[in-house]
């Protein structure tokens, strides 16, 4: 929730400002914290010390969708067996040796057999 809530953050601040350019910053801060389900602090102004509103656009958003990724990838091996020597050769072969030379979103459907998707990430989470 807390890497959620860092998306929250950014895709407030760089996507959504018109929603929130007239409210007080401490007011957004408290509105998005919410979601941690951590009370909020008075006097304290955690939004202030977020460097990743710099330059940095959405990636935070990005980090979450890289555990969707590998948690579907990982499920493949759940399914083969974690240790099966088949599915790490292909692994190698389909995604590590491929690297930067393919689409990642075309090297992830090959080794998939089929579109991404977010239940494996979701299954982790016991949702």
């Amino acid at each position: 929730m807390q890497q959620l809530y860092y998306g929250l953050i950014d895709f407030t601040f760089e996507d959504k400002y018109d929603s929130i350019k007239n409210m007080e910053l401490t007011t957004v801060s408290k509105n998005l914290q919410r979601i941690t389900q951590i009370p909020f602090l008075d006097g304290t102004h955690m939004i202030a010390s977020f460097g990743h509103l710099s330059g940095y656009a959405a990636n935070y958003y990005g980090y979450l969708w890289s555990r969707v990724f590998a948690q579907d990838i990982f499920s493949v091996f759940e399914k083969n067996g974690v240790m099966d020597p088949k599915t790490g050769e292909r692994y190698r072969k389909e995604i590590l040796e491929v690297a930067a030379s393919e689409e990642e979103m075309d090297m992830l459907r090959h080794f998939l057999g089929r579109e991404p998707n977010s239940d494996a990430f979701m299954k982790s989470l016991g949702l």
